[in-house]
């Protein structure tokens, strides 16, 4: 059972109240300090890295993500709103910041396509406005699954 089962497995026993706040704080906190060695055989199933080695701030984040589970996640990521593809590719999110890319450009050829101002300033404002909130709601479940899941990532 690997590390994130056991986080399930915990939850549960807290929430039909079989452990106490405090054994279930204690056992998290053990059960996410253990140092995970894999053999050939599991590494490819296995986180990319130890929450461990990210800033504290990721540590909290994930941790909380492990606890109420990433449908129930919905923190908005300021910096990926703002950044948004530029954001992706600090994260190692490079296939979503390819894509991102491409669209921009793809707006660019319409933009040159379209001899309309008004037409081409809209479409400008709509792609930007549209990728930056996608970028800011997803861009924490999109870097915890890649950090953490070791998925392969595109929107």
């Amino acid at each position: 059972m690997d590390k994130y089962e056991q986080l399930e497995k915990l939850a549960e026993l807290k929430q039909k109240g079989i452990l106490t706040d405090d054994e279930y704080e204690q056992q998290k906190t053990k059960l996410l300090s253990q140092r995970y060695t894999a053999s050939a055989t599991d590494v490819a199933s296995q986180p990319m890295a130890p929450i461990e080695s990210l800033p504290p701030y990721w540590q909290t984040e994930f941790s909380r993500v492990d606890e109420l589970g990433l449908k129930a996640y919905k923190k908005f990521n300021w910096p990926a709103f703002f950044f948004t593809w530029i954001w992706a590719l600090t994260k190692g999110l490079w296939q979503n910041a390819l894509v991102t890319i491409g669209v921009i450009a793809f707006a660019i050829v319409l933009d040159i396509a379209i001899d309309n101002e008004a037409v081409s300033r809209g479409l400008d404002i709509g792609l930007t406005i549209g990728l930056s909130v996608m970028y800011g709601q997803n861009g924490n479940k999109w870097y915890y699954r890649k950090h953490v899941k070791s998925e392969t990532v595109i929107y």
